[in-house]
């Protein structure tokens, strides 16, 4: 049983294993590729760091810096379930029009679904935040799609296109909760452009939470309360128009 301050969207099903994994969509040696957005009024990775973290990040590896912060990137083999007890998430961007929602499913596999919040902005968003008591257990992230009722997960096989989510490890802030943001890819996989920037979240965590790949089976969750002022909000722009093949 879990208790929110705010009312909460009905489950829907994960195609699990619906279609097989494009090839476009694979992760090669666990990073899966982000193509450069091809539409002008749409950011970039750097331009998005560089307008959350302030100076000007370019490229280092398979992140990117400023001098001072670094985005590091997660294996994407390793950003399919996370564990923490109080996690903060604030939207940060999102460059689509159709609206997206997110939640969590509960454990590492199956549970239930949670609705947190929902945007329907284009651009940068204005502040907020949501406030989660996660317990220390594991859960994934999942994002909603309101143009294409897609459902995808930050566990890579529990979705019918592809990796949908990539994520970086934000170190430099000084001391503090840890912190990493999800860019998500909101259209399957081989109709999109895949340059990730659909939704930005920032999720920060009290302690050591973040993602975890360790081989544990679900946890039974006694609780999720949800403190924050963000959940059930929404903001009104038109629905973006998906590429197609």
């Amino acid at each position: 049983m879990f208790s929110f301050l705010k009312s909460f969207a009905s489950i829907r099903t994960l195609g699990l294993g619906a279609v097989a994994l494009l090839a476009a969509s694979n992760a090669h040696a666990g990073i899966t590729i982000v193509a450069p957005t091809p539409h002008a009024s749409e950011a970039t990775t750097e331009q998005i760091l560089s307008h959350q973290y302030g100076g000007s990040f370019t490229a280092l590896g398979n992140g990117f810096t400023n001098g001072s912060v670094t985005a590091t990137r997660i294996d994407d083999l390793n950003d399919v379930a996370w564990k923490g007890d109080l996690m903060t998430l604030n939207a940060i961007a999102s460059f689509s029009r159709s609206q997206q929602s997110v939640g969590l499913l509960l454990g590492k596999s199956g549970g239930g679904y949670e609705h947190l919040f929902a945007v329907n902005q284009f651009g940068y968003l204005p502040a907020a935040s949501t406030t989660v008591d996660t317990s220390g257990d594991f859960f994934r992230f999942v994002l909603d799609n309101g143009g294409t009722n897609l459902r995808s997960s930050s566990l890579t096989t529990e979705n019918p296109f592809g990796d949908q989510l990539v994520t970086y490890q934000i170190d430099g802030l000084g001391k503090g909760p840890s912190r990493y943001l999800l860019f998500w890819e909101d259209a399957p996989i081989g109709n999109s452009d895949q340059d990730y920037n659909d939704l930005i979240v920032e999720a920060s965590f009290a302690g050591n939470g973040g993602p975890t790949a360790v081989p544990l089976p679900p946890a039974v969750w006694g609780g999720l309360i949800v403190l924050g002022g963000m959940a059930g909000a929404m903001y009104h722009k038109k629905r973006k128009q998906l590429q197609t093949a």
